[in-house]
């Protein structure tokens, strides 16, 4: 199936539906070898070096239009088969490879500088709340090993037991007025102090 490219010049006498006649011809001469080079890989999987009777692709104009300088390129289907190499849509390659040779605007650059630094203090965020997280699991580790827990690391624990769902704490026969009364003890308790 015909595939048909369109290209529309705006701006400058491009709306009084004119063009400079050398720049147009630059312009459509860039365009079929790009066209073609895109086209040519699409079908065969391999940049051509040079473009001639081995490369060619049928590529055809259709008259312009009336208003913008607006013509039509058709790039004639394969005749047998779809294209070796990239099966994506033609208009589609040429969209992909124009925005990469594309240059950015300074903004988008900027934005993106802002962008990493904004991730960069998140992520030293979550390094710092990871730290923590492995010392309370250090610390976790060396009560359940039966080491004295400070009242601190205590109180936590009790707190936690009292606001837990988790089955494990009932089968210790203690309700929450047990906990509640451990927790009040522990919060007596000075900083430092060893339960």
């Amino acid at each position: 199936m015909s595939e048909t490219i369109r290209l529309k010049f705006e701006g400058g006498i491009a709306q009084n539906g004119e063009l400079h006649f050398y720049e147009y011809s630059r312009s459509q001469y860039g365009t079929a070898r790009f066209i073609a080079t895109i086209e040519h890989f699409r079908r065969h999987g391999v940049v051509a070096e040079r473009i001639n009777a081995n490369s060619y692709v049928d590529i055809r104009v259709r008259s312009a239009e009336r208003g913008s300088f607006i013509e039509d390129i058709i790039v004639l289907a394969i005749k047998e088969g779809m294209a070796v190499a990239v099966s994506t849509p033609l208009s589609a390659l040429i969209s992909y490879v124009w925005h990469l040779l594309s240059p950015r605007k300074e903004s988008t650059d900027e934005t993106i500088v802002q962008l990493a630094q904004i991730k960069l203090a998140e992520e030293a965020q979550r390094t710092e709340q990871e730290r923590e997280r492995t010392e309370q699991l250090r610390a976790l580790q060396q009560i359940a090993e039966g080491h004295r827990a400070t009242a601190a690391d205590a109180l936590a624990l009790a707190k936690w037991a009292i606001t837990s769902r988790n089955a494990a704490i009932g089968r210790l026969g203690l309700d929450q007025s047990v906990l509640s009364d451990i927790a009040h003890e522990l919060e007596g308790s000075k900083p430092r102090a060893r339960v």
